[in-house]
Parts: structure tokens; C-alpha cells; sequence
């Protein structure tokens, strides 16, 4: 169910907010809240005196003298602070207040390079910014407009907050409504910020207590549904890639904005010390995979070209690439570059290169996403005579605080799955564990390593698939791996991968982003 938010331009006279949102809640309402992006017309309680409105109402100021968090109840008016994150009917909402200097030149390179205020580090991080499960927020209100933001009125030139804009980058917004000088009102989108899995609308607003002779609109009425309630495919996509936030005033987009070319044959320049040469053109890339066997109809062999935009990076034996409809934007495939049924049947060779790769990984998700990494492989034996399936490690981030209840939320989603998930024996290898413990040439098992280095396994034998479909017990999911990784995440609502592909300019934007912060761990380069 959506929620009905009344979004209002700052003021300079209280009492003509409170009247002005007043009317339109009489004639338009009911809503559940009122949001103020920008100043109230007021700096301190006593200005508000006996103006109430009907609605809870929110705002963020640097010039309001109060404590943040501070409750007018006699004005149903809550002080958020001069930044700050609230939860209201299961939106998530981040405000931050006009007014804040601009960061060095040197800053603007990077979101994540900014020397983000505190209080505006407090409220990104309530609202789980900084997580690789993070979606982001339903609406972001700001009393400033952040650079980038085409106000569609040519006598005006460019303005804007590259610290409104870099916040935004960071936090991913669905809605974002600013208010600002000049008192014009605009609407941007629906557009793409790099990295995010919906669209986004931004959305200008004038002021409801104009200067004289200006008359823009200053309020914007939405019925806004809880991302935290929606499945992937409820979200809103976009037909338009480019992203309007920017944090360069010479007007320079966002780095990873747009695609800079998505076959890993054209990927940036490596270090000078490379092992081995990225590949330039096509003959380098298929000396790659020459002489690997190539089944004609499999997605995963490099030799059959599909989705070449999600490759991230390709060793001699093995290659990574982003995963297709993955439960976030930093989900990655471990690859054999031959066409092999599981990593059992992988020479040292290849094993080690496979260790050098998850090492990497390891190394990109700390630095990066404060991250451990976890992966999982489910090994499927074809039926009806096909050519085996071509086995694939999926490998996704973990936020460290969440890293140390794996284990556990493991045997919680085995147990309500009434699977036997075994933990592997200290110093014994999955190849080893799978010979003593099966008969078979080519047995099917589920394994994963969890954050903490903790590894399970189980084996699923066809004799005894055969045995539970006569008893009526449960066999092993298909997609229990993503399954348990959705719910350790707080990403339930991307349990269908097909449900979660994004459009290909979207994905290939999304892979070169991840491919520029892999390179510095590059294990196919020298240290």
C-alpha cells in the first residue's frame, strides 16, 4: 500500500506555511505527513507560537535553535536536525538542510572522497549506506539543489550543491525533492544514479511565501509505496541511462555515470607492471579460451560471446563476471574458462589461479564495501543425455556486522528447508570430502564458504532424490543459495533473478564501475 506525502518549498514566513498546506490538505488530503525542503519561516520555538497543521510535518535547518529530534507537539512539527534519517510508515527518508559549504576542489573527484559533515555521515550511515545490501532510500529532501539539475529555463545558468549531489550519489534516492534559490520549480528524471537498481526523480520546488512577482510551484503530492514492501520488478526503470547528479562544477559527469565500453576487451588502461596484457581486440580475446572445450549452446563458455558486457576480468583459466539479475550491484561470478560441471574437476593449475581470484574479490569488497566475501556453488548433473552444465561460483559481499550471524542464519534457512547441510571437516578439501563421502562418478552437491571461512556442503545424490520424491521429502531447492543470501541480506524481494535484470546499457554501466574497482587487486597483474 502507498503512502500519500505532501512535499512542500521552503518559506519565509511560518504562519504562511501552516495556511498555505492547510488549503491544499482540506482540498486535497487526506495526507499521512508533510515534508519542508528548505527553511520554515521560523529559527527558533518561539516563532512557531500557535501555528499548527493538521498533518505531521518534518524539516532539517542549520539555523533552527533546538536540539535535533525535538518534538513541537503543540505544531505537530518535528525538528530532524541539520541532517538526519527518519522511518515514517515504512519510508525511509533522509533530509539534510540548506546552507552547507562546498568542499575543496580536490574533493570532487569521488563521492566517497568527500569530507561529508558529520551529522550528514550519521544520517547516511542510519541508512545503511555504507552495506553491500543497500537499495537506498525512498526519498531524499534537501534545502539546497544539488549540481547537475537542468532547472529547463535557459536564462539561468548552471547551479547547484555538489555536497546535495554527492550525497545523493551515495544514497540512491527514488524521490529527491530540493528547494534552493533560484525559486523556480523543475522536474528532472526518471534517470539512473551508477550503481542503483531503480529509477530515480528529482524534483525542484518554489517557495509557497514567493518573492515578489515569482509564482512557481512550490509543493508536489505523491503516493509513494515502501521500497522495503516491493519486489524487483515493482521497481520504476528508466529508458535514459545518463545520471544528472554531478560533483564537478566544470560540469563533468559523475565518473561511471555512463558506460565507457563494456566488452572487457576494451577495458581501461592496467598498471604498467601486468602480468599479462589486457585484451585489445578480438584475436586477443579468443587466445583466451582456444583450445578449452566449448559447449555451442551454453551461456558461460567465452567462446560463444554472450553478454560480454557483464565480463569483468579473464585469467588464463578462469574469468569473472558480473552476475545477470544479481542480488546486488557488486554480485560476481567465479567462471572456469573451460566447460567443466564442477570445481572437483579443475587441475592445480586452475584451482590455484580459482584462489587468486576469491583472494582478489576478498580484498576489493574490505576496502571498498567493508565487506567479507561469500560464495557458493551448486553443481547440477544434465538429464535426457545433454552435455553437462557449465558450473559457476557465485560470490557476493557480506557487511561485516552481518558477516558473524551467517553461519547461523545458514542453519536456520537449511532447517526450514529440512536440508542436512554439513559443516567441512578443518583441513579436509572439498574434493577429499566428496570422495569419501560419495560412490558416484559425478556427484551433485551444494557448497558455500561463509564470510567467517567457515565451509558446508551437502551432497545430493540421485539415488536418494529418487528416494524423497517416493517419500514426499523435500529435495535440494534449486535456488536455496540465493535464497539463504536474499534473506541474509535483507534482499528478499530479489529472489528471481529474471526478475532483476536491468536493461543492457544499465548492466554494462554497472560492470565497468566494479571492473575500475577490481583492477587495483587484479591478480592476473604482478605485484
Amino acid at each position: 500500500m502507498s503512502v500519500r506525502v505532501l512535499v512542500v518549498g521552503g518559506a519565509s514566513e511560518f504562519s504562511t506555511l501552516v495556511a498555505k498546506v492547510e488549503a491544499v490538505v482540506k482540498k486535497n488530503g487526506p495526507f499521512s505527513f508533510v515534508l519542508v525542503a528548505g527553511e520554515i519561516g521560523a529559527s527558533r520555538a518561539s516563532d512557531l507560537k500557535a501555528h499548527k497543521l493538521s498533518v505531521p510535518g518534518y524539516f532539517a535547518s542549520q539555523s533552527f535553535e533546538a536540539e535535533a529530534g525535538t518534538e513541537f507537539k503543540e505544531n505537530n512539527l518535528t525538528f530532524v536536525g541539520e541532517a538526519g534519517k527518519k522511518e515514517i510508515e515504512d519510508l525511509s527518508i533522509v533530509f539534510i538542510a540548506g546552507g552547507y559549504d562546498e568542499p575543496p576542489e580536490k574533493y570532487r573527484k569521488d563521492p566517497k572522497e568527500f569530507p561529508f559533515p558529520l551529522e550528514i555521515q550519521a544520517a547516511m550511515r542510519s541508512a545503511g549506506a555504507f552495506g553491500t545490501g543497500y537499495q537506498g532510500v525512498d526519498i531524499l529532501v534537501s534545502g539546497d539543489q544539488p549540481l547537475g539539475i537542468n532547472l529547463k529555463q535557459d536564462s539561468l545558468p548552471p547551479s547547484g550543491s555538489t555536497l546535495v549531489s554527492a550525497t545523493a550519489l551515495i544514497l540512491k534516492p527514488r524521490y529527491h525533492f530540493c528547494g534552493g534559490k533560484p525559486e523556480v520549480y523543475a522536474s528532472n528524471g526518471p534517470f539512473v544514479v551508477p550503481g542503483s537498481d531503480h529509477a530515480t526523480r528529482l524534483f525542484k520546488l518554489g517557495s509557497p511565501s514567493p518573492a515578489p512577482g515569482v509564482k512557481e510551484r512550490w509543493l508536489y503530492a505523491a503516493a509513494v509505496k515502501p521500497l522495503k514492501r516491493m519486489d524487483a520488478n515493482q521497481l520504476e526503470g528508466s529508458s535514459s541511462s545518463g545520471n544528472v547528479y554531478q560533483i564537478n562544477k566544470a560540469g563533468k559527469p559523475q565518473p561511471g555515470s555512463e558506460p565507457t565500453g563494456g566488452f572487457f576487451y576494451n577495458m581501461p588502461p592496467k598498471r604498467e607492471n601486468r602480468k599479462r596484457k589486457a585484451n585489445e581486440d578480438r584475436s586477443g580475446f579468443r587466445k583466451r579460451f582456444e583450445g578449452h572445450p566449448v559447449d555451442a549452446k551454453c551461456w558461460f563458455c567465452l567462446g560463444n560471446e554472450k553478454d560480454l558486457h557483464l565480463v569483468i576480468n579473464v585469467g588464463t583459466n578462469i574469468y569473472l563476471a558480473l552476475a545477470k539479475g544479481g542480488i546486488n550491484t557488486e554480485h560476481v561470478l567465479l567462471i572456469p574458462i573451460p566447460h567443466v560441471r564442477s570445481t572437483l574437476e579443475l587441475s592445480e593449475d586452475h584451482y590455484a589461479e580459482l584462489e587468486k581470484f576469491t583472494s582478489a574479490l576478498q580484498e576489493t569488497f574490505r576496502k571498498n564495501f567493508d565487506s567479507d566475501l561469500m560464495f557458493f556453488e551448486r553443481v547440477v548433473n544434465p538429464r535426457g543425455g545433454e552435455l553437462h552444465s557449465h558450473t559457476q561460483i557465485q560470490a557476493i559481499p557480506v557487511p561485516r556486522e552481518t558477516s558473524a550471524v551467517a553461519s547461523v542464519k545458514l542453519g536456520e534457512e537449511a532447517q526450514r528447508s529440512k536440508l542436512k547441510i554439513r559443516e567441512l571437516p578443518k583441513g579436509k578439501s572439498l574434493r577429499e570430502f566428496v570422495k569419501e563421502e560419495s560412490d558416484e562418478d559425478h556427484p551433485e552437491y551444494f557448497y558455500i564458504r561463509l564470510p567467517d571461512g567457515k565451509e558446508a556442503v551437502q551432497l545430493i545424490s540421485v539415488d536418494k532424490k529418487s528416494e524423497s520424491r517416493e517419500e514426499g521429502l523435500p529435495i535440494h531447492p534449486m535456488q536455496f543459495g540465493r535464497r539463504f543470501t536474499a534473506a541474509l541480506l535483507g534482499r528478499t524481494n530479489r529472489l528471481d533473478w529474471k526478475r532483476c535484470v536491468k536493461p543492457t546499457d544499465l548492466e554494462a554501466q554497472d560492470a565497468d564501475r566494479f571492473r575500475n574497482l577490481f583492477s587495483e587487486f587484479d591478480p592476473t597483474q604482478e605485484e
